[in-house]
């Protein structure tokens, strides 16, 4: 739907996001990684909803 590709560009607008994907196909621990990203998306889902606001979906992604 269209709230879940909301998220998703939300998600996909933060550089630490992109960083632990790297890492999640560079590692060897994919487990480990999977586990690190999974806190990381709690912990952006939490800070986005506690701010009560969101990101633009064409917010400028910087790296």
């Amino acid at each position: 739907s269209m709230c879940n590709n909301n998220f998703y560009f939300l998600f996909l607008s933060h550089k630490i996001i992109k960083i632990v994907i790297v890492v999640l196909h560079l590692t060897c621990f994919p487990i480990i990684s999977s586990f690190l990203f999974f806190i990381i998306l709690i912990f952006l889902i939490f800070q986005e909803f506690s701010e009560n606001k969101f990101l633009p979906i064409m917010d400028p992604i910087i790296i």
